[in-house]
């Protein structure tokens, strides 16, 4: 499934997109596809966080693979001790529409 929404976002043009999944299976696709590599148990992470990354079109065609490039939420700008959900949150009625 995975590799089927990265060939639509390319396809289609979409500059971002948010999987929001289960750790487990977030923890299963960069152990596929994520550079740098590693093993599921190196791409753990807390409760409600996650990763950025950027496909690389000749990447992804050579290799299949992405580049993780930030861990999520980001935190706060002001304060280091805590983490900001409007960081990474968009309403979904501000999205662009796409075709099916």
């Amino acid at each position: 499934a995975f590799e089927k929404i990265v060939e639509a976002l390319m396809k289609t043009g979409v500059p971002s997109a948010v999987i929001m999944t289960h750790g487990g299976v977030i923890m299963t696709i960069l152990a596929q596809y994520g550079l740098p590599e590693a093993s599921m148990a190196e791409w753990t992470m807390e409760p409600g966080c996650g990763y950025s990354v950027r496909i690389h079109p000749q990447l992804w065609s050579a290799a299949k693979k992405v580049e993780v490039y930030q861990t999520l939420p980001l935190p706060k700008e002001d304060d280091d001790d805590g983490y900001d959900a409007e960081y990474f949150f968009a309403d979904v009625e501000d999205l662009p529409e796409t075709e099916a």
